[in-house]
Protein backbone atom coordinates (compact mmCIF):
# COMPACT_ATOMS: atom_id res chain seq x y z
CA UNK A 1 0.00 0.00 0.00
CA UNK A 2 1.37 3.16 -1.14
CA UNK A 3 0.93 6.18 1.34
CA UNK A 4 1.35 9.61 -0.14
CA UNK A 5 1.52 12.75 2.76
CA UNK A 6 0.71 16.70 1.47
CA UNK A 7 2.86 18.84 2.60
CA UNK A 8 0.29 20.19 4.82
CA UNK A 9 0.02 17.07 6.54
CA UNK A 10 3.70 16.38 6.73
CA UNK A 11 4.01 20.19 8.15
CA UNK A 12 1.34 19.52 11.15
CA UNK A 13 4.16 16.91 12.39
CA UNK A 14 6.07 20.17 13.51
CA UNK A 15 6.43 20.67 17.08
CA UNK A 16 7.04 24.48 16.87
CA UNK A 17 7.83 26.96 13.60
CA UNK A 18 11.79 26.66 14.28
CA UNK A 19 12.04 22.93 13.84
CA UNK A 20 9.51 23.70 10.24
CA UNK A 21 11.70 25.82 9.47
CA UNK A 22 14.87 24.02 9.43
CA UNK A 23 13.16 21.15 8.35
CA UNK A 24 11.95 22.51 4.95
CA UNK A 25 15.75 24.06 4.86
CA UNK A 26 16.84 20.26 5.12
CA UNK A 27 14.45 19.04 2.64
CA UNK A 28 16.34 20.91 -0.16
CA UNK A 29 17.37 17.91 -2.31
CA UNK A 30 21.12 20.06 -2.70
CA UNK A 31 21.48 18.78 1.16
CA UNK A 32 21.27 15.06 0.47
CA UNK A 33 24.32 12.77 -0.67
CA UNK A 34 22.25 9.68 -1.16
CA UNK A 35 18.97 8.92 -0.50
CA UNK A 36 17.05 5.35 -0.35
CA UNK A 37 13.53 3.38 0.30
CA UNK A 38 11.93 0.05 0.98
CA UNK A 39 8.15 -0.96 1.30
CA UNK A 40 8.78 0.23 5.32
CA UNK A 41 11.16 2.91 4.93
CA UNK A 42 12.88 6.00 3.86
CA UNK A 43 17.33 7.34 4.67
CA UNK A 44 19.82 9.07 3.45
CA UNK A 45 22.74 10.68 4.04
CA UNK A 46 23.00 14.37 4.60
CA UNK A 47 26.06 16.44 3.34
CA UNK A 48 27.51 18.83 5.97
CA UNK A 49 26.72 18.90 9.68
CA UNK A 50 25.21 22.63 9.56
CA UNK A 51 21.94 24.18 7.84
CA UNK A 52 22.42 27.52 6.05
CA UNK A 53 21.25 30.57 7.75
Amino acid sequence: MEATWTAEQVASLAPDTASLKAGRQRAMAIHWQTLGQDDSALWGEVKGNKLPR
